[in-house]
């Protein structure tokens, strides 16, 4: 239901993973700076931030299966941030230090105090010092968008239904309208992928009405670049 993929994408977002404290080296002499790399590295960690991580290097695996496996997961986070957007209650520009404060408060009152010291600590950073959802995603969402480049269209075509589910009803739809006019070009497009694709910007629609006039514009590239490849009764579909 909406409800539960939004309230599952605001889990994912504000969960704040609490790590088992490094054994103390310190009383051994053994202190160094790769030791206190390493328990920088074990401090609280938004879940997001280590889902994007993993993400990020599954775009860069030269594997097909998993190139088209990663763009199915971000496909799949699209359609529960999508239901997140359609109820009203998110905000993707919260610092994600504010989640952790709020979960250390909630540890407080179950009197567990040692690990809501654990979680005091300052959150990493990370690559950028990107300590947004926002950030976080438009750095996964550069790594995507490469992916149109791989060889294989049915790679492609997921990607595309990615980003057609991430897309955001604030952003502009200029890049999105180009990548889509760019492969559109591609004569190795079969017409079932075509129309999956059609189908996605359906399921979109449905999932938030507000973009009806932006998928709609998206759906006349289709129409006009390969009309010969478009089932009548998908575009009938999308016009109802």
């Amino acid at each position: 239901s909406t409800e539960d993929r939004a309230g599952g994408w605001i889990r994912l977002t504000r969960e704040i993973l609490k790590l088992p404290e490094a054994p103390s080296v310190a009383s051994k002499g053994l202190l160094s700076k790769a030791s206190e790399k390493s328990s920088k590295a074990r401090r609280p960690q938004p879940l997001i931030k280590l889902v994007m991580r993993r993400l990020e290097s599954s775009f860069r695996s030269f594997s097909r299966p998993v190139l088209h496996a990663a763009a199915r997961v971000v496909q799949e986070m699209g359609k529960s941030r999508a239901a997140a957007y359609s109820l009203g209650a998110y905000d993707e520009g919260a610092n994600l230090q504010a989640y952790s404060d709020n979960v250390e408060s909630l540890d407080s009152d179950e009197n567990s105090q040692p690990e809501a010291t654990r979680k005091a600590k300052p959150l990493s950073n990370g690559h950028g010092g990107m300590d947004t959802v926002a950030g976080l995603l438009a750095s996964l969402m550069e790594v995507v968008r490469t992916t149109v480049a791989c060889e294989c269209v049915y790679v492609r075509a997921m990607v595309i239904k990615a980003l057609i589910w991430m897309q955001n009803p604030h952003e502009s739809l200029d890049e999105l309208k180009s990548i889509i006019a760019c492969e559109l070009s591609d004569p190795a497009w079969p017409s079932s992928l075509l129309n999956d694709v059609l189908l996605t910007l359906h399921a979109r629609f449905k999932a938030t009405p507000d973009m009806a006039v932006t998928l709609l514009e998206i759906a006349r590239i289709f129409a006009t670049k390969v009309p010969g490849k478009i089932d009548a009764d998908v575009l009938q579909l999308l016009w109802k």
